[in-house]
């Protein structure tokens, strides 16, 4: 059980700050937009650290040859 909350502790966590970045988003303007805009990046962003760390992974095992 514990194996399960780990792995979706940071999923939920995105999808918790994308939620509310998109709802503030739609009642605040002016400064909040911009706060709004990284909440909404921040899975983008994940994203594409993980793809970036699994790369880099592979090029190091490939290396160790």
């Amino acid at each position: 059980m514990r194996r399960r909350r780990t792995t979706f502790a940071i999923p939920a966590f995105l999808a918790i700050t994308s939620l509310v970045a998109l709802i503030v988003g739609l009642l605040g303007d002016g400064v909040i937009d911009f706060i709004c805009w990284i909440g909404i990046a921040l899975p983008l962003a994940a994203i594409g650290l993980s793809i970036d760390g699994s790369r880099r992974s592979k090029h190091a095992g490939a290396n160790r040859r």
